[in-house]
Formats: C-alpha cells, sequence, structure tokens
C-alpha cells in the first residue's frame, strides 16, 4: 500500500496544479483546453497521465483490499477511494466520478489506507442515518426554539 502513495500523491499533485492552470474544464473539452495556448497543451497531457496513473493505483487498490478481504466492490463508496469528502461534497459526487471530476467538485485528493477508507465510509453512514428535519413555519413562533419536523 505505502509504494502506492508517492506516485498517487505526486499524480494528485498534478491533477491540482493542472486544474489551477486550465480551470474548470472537462479534460475532454480538448478544443477549449488547446484554444488556452501556452503551456495549456502539456498540462492537459500531464492531467491526462496523472489521471490514468490514479485509476490504475485505485485498480490495485481495490483488488488487493477485496484479495485480503479487507474492503467490498460496493460502488457507492468509489468516491472515497479517491479522496475523504465531506457529506455535502459526497452527494454531489457519484460512483463513476473521475480523479478529475473530484477535483473539479474541490475535493483534495488522498489514497486511504482500509482503515481510513472504513472511517470515511462511516462518517458518510452516520450523515446518512442521520434524520433531516425542517421548521415548522406554522406551528414556530419563537426564535432560537423551532418546532422541527421530519422531511419526507
Amino acid at each position: 500500500m505505502q509504494s502506492w502513495r508517492v506516485p498517487f500523491d505526486q499524480a494528485a499533485a498534478t491533477l491540482a496544479k493542472a486544474h489551477d492552470q486550465l480551470g474548470n474544464v472537462t479534460l475532454d473539452q480538448t478544443g477549449e483546453i488547446l484554444a488556452k495556448g501556452g503551456d495549456a497543451a502539456k498540462t492537459w497531457v500531464d492531467a491526462s497521465t496523472a489521471a490514468k496513473t490514479i485509476d490504475r493505483i485505485l485498480l490495485g487498490w481495490s483488488a488487493l483490499g477485496e484479495f485480503t478481504h479487507r474492503v467490498s466492490r460496493d460502488r457507492r463508496w468509489n468516491v472515497l477511494r479517491l479522496a475523504a469528502v465531506d457529506p455535502a461534497a459526497f452527494g454531489a459526487l457519484n460512483y463513476k466520478t473521475t480523479p478529475w471530476e473530484a477535483i473539479l467538485a474541490g475535493a483534495t485528493l488522498s489514497l486511504p489506507t482500509f482503515d481510513e477508507y472504513h472511517a470515511r465510509v462511516r462518517v458518510i453512514e452516520q450523515h446518512l442515518a442521520t434524520p433531516v428535519t425542517a421548521v415548522d413555519t406554522e406551528r414556530s413562533s419563537i426564535a432560537g426554539r423551532e418546532i422541527r419536523v421530519p422531511v419526507a
């Protein structure tokens, strides 16, 4: 696992730097990227290579986790293999989120240990298990003492 951390971190840093240079464009918008001129083409190549590097590392990470029975193939949590995201960001991402899309969403990429991954999953599961409530404006008349009701 540790041997993957250095190339993962290097690729994540490359993606973050590319995002700073290219902005909020998808990597398949080559026309828009090339129109930026300068080093944009090289930055795009570097970002594409870095994203593929991270994808390959995550494939190895997943295979090792499955082989050792430390993680399952539950696709709901795929983005948590890329980054520790808060519940709000998690709701905006999905199981198909690419490393570049995670960067665009503001995530900081980090390869977790299996224990760190399980901790990330627990945070999201706890949030999802928390009932959502809203203020009942018809029955609430005192600020700070609002009556809350479950949201369906």
